[in-house]
């Protein structure tokens, strides 16, 4: 199958979406599908843990505002994907509604793909000063005319679900078929890396053999962690 993954993000770009969109696109490789990965232009096809030779990287878009958008539309008219599986994190496209126009766009289209999406978060984009409730509309028209939805936790599965004290508003129930929550696991290779010395480490970070160290992966924010 003919798979197409959009991510605002992408290595060598610092972010969690884009690295895990390359183990993602790796693994559908894997089992035999034909991936294209289309991100913004500053990403690199660089060699990536995650990524194998037949999954092709496109860095075609300039920015992720409404030109982003055109560009995207483009090149998935080449492409044909059967499937556009879109990567959401709202940080990622610039906080710009744009993007969460696609599943509209691809409507109008005699054979369109089908667009699953995939929620990394639900903050809302930036519309204009004073927005107030309407910037919660973008997300949420987004999901509502994807054909699949996944969310990667249990809070997120049901705000959208059944609605929030937050003020996500509520998911159509006849929806609910096609609401998902699938966990995203570890993207850290499993075994020590080259030239790993436990106890030298250990030392310099004042750490005895027997001591309990907890790592956290991740920009470091209020909220995380």
């Amino acid at each position: 199958m003919r798979l197409c993954l959009v991510t605002g993000e992408f290595p060598p770009l610092r972010g969690g979406v884009g690295d895990y969109t390359a183990f993602l696109a790796g693994a559908l490789a894997d089992r035999g599908h034909e991936v294209t990965v289309l991100t913004i232009r500053r990403a690199r096809p660089d060699p990536h843990p995650g990524l194998r030779p037949a999954v092709t990287v496109l860095p075609l878009v300039p920015h992720w505002g409404w030109r982003g958008l055109a560009r995207t539309l483009q090149a998935l008219a080449r492409l044909r994907p059967a499937v556009v599986h879109l990567q959401y994190q709202t940080a990622a496209y610039a906080m710009h509604p744009a993007i969460t126009l696609l599943p509209l766009a691809l409507r109008r289209w005699p054979d369109r793909p089908r667009v699953v999406v995939t929620y990394h978060d639900l903050k809302v984009p930036y519309l204009f000063p004073k927005a107030g409730p309407l910037r919660r509309l973008p997300g949420y028209l987004l999901g509502r005319l994807a054909d699949a939805v996944i969310t990667t936790n249990p809070e997120d599965c049901r705000a959208l679900a059944g609605g929030s004290p937050t003020g996500v508003p509520p998911w159509p129930s006849r929806l609910g078929t096609k609401l998902y929550q699938i966990p995203i696991g570890s993207n850290i290779p499993v075994g020590p890396p080259a030239g790993y010395r436990r106890d030298q480490w250990r030392a310099r970070l004042g750490a005895g053999r027997e001591d309990l160290l907890i790592a956290y992966f991740g920009f470091i924010q209020e909220w995380k962690g």
